[in-house]
């Protein structure tokens, strides 16, 4: 891979490890789930910041992968620095096999309500910022870690191509505009 940038080698073992030279100046929290555009979403993202999670209603992703599946995958290696915000937790099972494999005990799991959790976290002065793996429209702008906008760019094709990140020959298009 011929890149512009020149990356160092990551030498910790969690997601916490990977962010904590980053998270000195204030209190963070991680949504370990991704936003969803469906009708079972509580904060459905429709207004800027677009997932592609399904083109018809029939074919989007569903609650069990968003917020069990995908959050769970995270709390997995997520470590024990930063919390982790979780809206299903995870089965006592799992969490001992995590516990086994990966020598995390967990305790920064934060459960919130499915219903209400962002205007939850946008309230909540225990988290001054909160790690997104991808924008949430319906987040206040100014929780979010990264900004949105910033976010949102960093994560389109045609940014990773700019970047030099290898990828598959594709067509983009503005989800913006029709």
């Amino acid at each position: 891979m011929n890149s512009k940038y020149n990356f160092q080698y990551f030498q910790g073992s969690s997601l916490s490890d990977l962010f904590a030279q980053d998270i000195t100046d204030a209190s963070y929290g991680f949504i370990l789930n991704y936003p969803a555009t469906a009708s079972w979403a509580a904060y459905p993202n429709r207004k800027k910041y677009f997932i592609q999670d399904g083109s018809s209603e029939a074919t989007k992703t569903s609650f069990d992968k968003i917020c069990q599946k995908e959050s769970w995958k995270n709390l997995a290696v997520l470590g024990e620095g930063i919390p982790g915000i979780v809206i299903i937790p995870p089965p006592k099972l799992l969490l001992e096999y995590w516990q086994e494999h990966f020598g995390f005990n967990h305790s920064n799991i934060e459960m919130m309500d499915c219903s209400t959790y962002l205007d939850d976290l946008g309230s909540n002065e225990r988290f001054d910022k909160l790690i997104t793996l991808f924008p949430f429209d319906g987040l206040k702008p100014e929780k979010h870690a990264v900004d949105s906008d910033t976010h949102y760019r960093l994560l389109s094709k045609v940014t990773l191509d700019e970047l030099g990140v290898q990828c598959p020959k594709y067509k983009t298009y503005n989800l913006h505009k029709e």
